[in-house]
């Protein structure tokens, strides 16, 4: 399918391939590999599921529509932090080839792009 990508997309998915890690980022964006247990998923998938952050929670109550707007949904909420992966996959997610989240020199490109840090 890397002949039909055309835009820069940058994404989070539990396994990539060398060929997909290849073309994503021959169009300029960027692949991490992240580890998701269920409560994780659950977060990442239904974040409106878990309560909201006090700033949201204001916002809300002064129906402050353009300060809610400017927060993601995934910001709105308290969601839990990510467990780290089972050790049977830790050189996985450490590994800079598999673009794997718990690499140093990943968070570092993570930062320069601007994207989010992964917890």
């Amino acid at each position: 399918g890397k002949e039909w990508l055309r835009d820069k997309l940058h994404i989070e998915v539990p396994w990539a391939s060398a060929t997909a890690i290849e073309a994503i980022e021959s169009k300029g964006g960027f692949v991490t590999t992240v580890h998701y247990n269920r409560l994780a998923l659950r977060a990442h998938l239904k974040p409106h599921k878990f309560p909201l952050k006090p700033e949201a929670m204001l916002a809300r109550e002064k129906e402050d529509a353009a300060e809610e707007a400017t927060l993601d949904l995934h910001d709105m909420h308290l969601l839990p932090k990510r467990a780290r992966p089972p050790t049977k996959y830790m050189p996985y997610y450490t590994d800079y080839a598999k673009r794997g989240y718990l690499n140093p020199k990943v968070q570092l490109e993570r930062k320069k792009r601007g994207l989010k840090e992964i917890h």
